[in-house]
């Protein structure tokens, strides 16, 4: 069973996460200005506008390398389950786009 072993994983990346902050939080605490500069950059609509077409792009490219994937469990003979719950998150994932799509059209 995989699973002990996924557990195992999560717990050591949200640990390395969360030492990561910690350590972060100490170092900029001494370092105001860095604090200020990283505050700064944070806000900065540039930087902000990067990220989202950043996102953007990956979602484009998500959406066929994702669906060759399922094609590729199926045409292997996966068991269905595991192609049925990648299907149900693909689809997730499309409605999800799709909904906000509509949502942030009538907004702007």
């Amino acid at each position: 069973m995989a699973l002990p072993y996924v557990c195992i994983g999560l717990g050591c990346g949200v640990f390395g996460q969360g030492i990561g902050a910690v350590i972060s939080q100490k170092v900029i605490k001494n370092h105001p200005d860095i604090e200020k500069q990283i505050e700064i950059d944070q806000k900065d609509e540039r930087n902000i506008t990067i990220a989202r077409r950043a996102k953007a792009k990956a979602y484009d490219i998500m959406i066929p390398v994702f669906g060759a994937l399922l094609l590729t469990f199926a045409l292997m003979g996966v068991d269905l389950i595991i192609v049925l719950l990648s299907v149900s998150a693909y689809l997730f994932i499309v409605f999800y786009g799709i909904y906000y799509r509509f949502k942030y059209d009538r907004e702007m």
